[in-house]
């Protein structure tokens, strides 16, 4: 096999084990939930630990691979994530597996942008750069697909710690095969932004603290939790406009679509990822199904997502951005409040609804990103896509910890707690909606030149 094709298949198996990662956890909360004895709150911070540490980290991990190399933090990532995910397998604990989460998602924020880095090398240009990204890009599809049905049967086969067991020996893999891979051209060396990370890290912490604490109803602890967060995100703003090399660059959010592009990315995770939370607890607490068949209840949103966003780029074309974006974001929405209908008692009721949010997530996802990407200029491209990935996780962290708190308040007899998450969720999706309907311009040139600030900060 040659450079070319071992830097694909290591950069596919990079982002194949982030993207599991994120999507096996929630059928095996309620395995969790039963084993460690734990309360709502920890049962939601072993989604959000990965989620809160994978977005914190997200923004420097670019500028890490240009001080030290794609390559070596490709394998420093990956082999976080190994350490990681074998230390979630043998967690002893509840605490000690939330520790285990967050480090296993330091190992994919450090892994995840190197891949992009190692297949720019390997394939500079042409036919064959197209197919590879293509290729890396299937693989998102593809974990979502396989993660529900794989969780859940592992759970059911060999119990909850081998949905964290099984990725080592795929990242073992990976790690051998790294050696073999391109590596990028050495680069000028950078400051790297101590203080932003610390403080963009306790921002995102304790603005987690504040949902939680307002999903679980204890609106007085989310209002000191809150405060705190806003505190530690002034001091991050401050320290970016003084810093040097800032972890983040302030000046893109001058431009009002990519602003849009990064609310709508937030409020999709937030939705999405609150439904994928729910719905295995419910169907697994309320219907009684297996890991397994909980797992298979989920493909109808898999499949549908993986079908649409393999088609996305001609929708957009037919459709244009903004409409495909606002399309995808009300299909969202509605799928989710459809969900809510009847919380799981009629079996079509959940596919359909299911089906309809996988529409939405297929028109949304790539086209969103891509779009944020675009809106940037050429040489901040990476740190606009650091951004669209923080807003994704950021939405997701926080989807999990205000809609999840639901299913804590829920009984047998009476679900509506659930079904006011489910319909939250919907209309944040459709606030997205709206948002882009009002705010994404239709055409990258409809609105060049950039503003004339924009264009200083980007000499």
């Amino acid at each position: 096999m040659n450079a070319q094709r071992i830097t694909l298949v290591v950069a596919c198996l990079g982002i194949l084990l982030a993207q599991l990662d994120t999507s096996v956890i929630n059928l095996v909360t309620h395995r969790l939930h039963d084993a460690f004895h734990t309360d709502d709150a920890t049962l939601r911070w072993f989604v959000d630990a990965y989620n809160v540490a994978y977005a914190a980290a997200i923004l420097s991990a670019g500028g890490l691979g240009d001080r030290l190399g794609r390559r070596r933090i490709f394998v420093i990532g990956l082999a976080v994530f190994t350490v990681g995910s074998a230390a979630c397998a043998l967690a002893p604990n509840a605490a000690t597996l939330v520790v285990a989460r967050a480090f296993t998602g330091l190992g994919a924020a450090l892994e995840v942008p190197a891949t992009l880095a190692l297949l720019s090398v390997a394939f500079p240009e042409g036919a064959a750069r197209a197919k590879a990204l293509g290729v890396w890009a299937a693989m998102n599809g593809l974990a979502f697909a396989i993660g529900p049905p794989l969780g859940g049967g592992l759970a059911d086969a060999f119990g909850w710690r081998s949905v964290f067991a099984v990725a080592i020996p795929v990242a073992l893999v990976a790690l051998v095969l790294a050696r073999r891979a391109a590596a990028p051209e050495p680069v000028p060396s950078r400051a790297f932004d101590v203080a932003g990370q610390l403080w963009a890290a306790a921002a995102l912490g304790t603005l987690t603290f504040a949902a939680m604490a307002a999903g679980s109803r204890e609106f007085a602890t989310a209002g000191a939790w809150f405060a705190g967060a806003l505190v530690c995100g002034v001091a991050f703003i401050v320290q970016e406009r003084r810093a040097a090399e800032p972890l983040l660059d302030l000046t893109l959010f001058r431009d009002r679509p990519f602003d849009a592009a990064t609310f709508c990315t937030a409020c999709m995770t937030f939705g999405m990822y609150g439904l994928l939370y729910l719905t295995p607890l419910v169907l697994q607490a309320f219907r009684h199904f297996g890991t397994t068949l909980a797992g298979v209840m989920l493909l109808p949103l898999s499949a549908i997502f993986v079908v649409v966003s393999a088609r996305s780029g001609a929708i957009v074309e037919r459709l244009g951005t903004r409409a495909t974006i606002a399309v995808g974001m009300a299909c969202m929405g509605v799928g989710s409040i459809t969900l809510g209908i009847d919380v799981g008692a009629r079996l079509w009721t959940t596919a359909l609804g299911l089906g309809i949010a996988g529409v939405g997530l297929g028109f949304t996802t790539g086209p969103l990103l891509g779009y944020a990407v675009a809106r940037a200029p050429h040489e901040r491209a990476g740190i606009a896509s650091g951004v669209g990935n923080a807003a994704r996780m950021l939405g997701a962290t926080l989807g999990v910890a205000v809609l999840g708190g639901a299913f804590g308040h829920a009984s047998a007899l009476d679900v509506t707690p659930i079904r006011i998450a489910y319909a939250a969720g919907g209309a944040i999706e459709l606030l997205g909606a709206l948002v882009a309907c009002f705010g994404i311009a239709e055409a990258r040139a409809a609105v060049s030149p950039r503003p004339a600030a924009l264009r200083r900060g980007a000499a």
